[in-house]
């Protein structure tokens, strides 16, 4: 199974078990299937940077147990993938000074930050948001 980005061939990860690649799983045996078994094997698939993504997958068997002295049929299959961002989130900030002095810090007033998270396609429950307030001092 090799994987790849449209754009940029090393955003993507592709791990089987120990496997860990950004090009190519090999060797991922199934084993001896019996007549009407199927088989599950999961690979896990990490994009860095949204948008499509290519899987090429291909499948080699044999009705012979050895795989190098029967007939060995190959089957190539792609597969396309979206890599959608969960959420983003856009913030702004409005300010508004006072004209009268307060304390060691010189000026008074107050902000106002508005956050928006957007959720994409997927549905997502937020668990907890943190927010914590800093104060930041000024360059003098």
């Amino acid at each position: 199974m090799s994987v790849k980005d449209e754009a940029d061939h090393t955003d993507l990860t592709a791990k089987y078990e120990d496997q860990e690649t950004t090009s190519l799983l090999q060797d991922i045996s199934l084993g001896h299937l019996e007549p009407s078994s199927t088989i599950e094997k999961t690979i896990h698939i990490k994009a860095l940077y949204p948008g499509t993504k290519l899987i090429d997958l291909s499948l080699q068997a044999s009705l012979d147990e050895n795989m190098e002295s029967g007939r060995v049929e190959e089957i190539n299959h792609t597969v396309e993938l979206a890599f959608d961002n969960p959420f983003e989130i856009s913030s702004s900030v409005m300010y508004r000074h006072s004209s009268r002095a307060s304390g060691q810090d010189g000026v008074e007033g107050w902000a106002s930050v508005m956050s928006l998270l957007s959720v994409s396609g997927r549905g997502m429950e937020v668990v907890s948001i943190d927010i914590e307030p800093k104060v930041c001092s000024r360059a003098r």
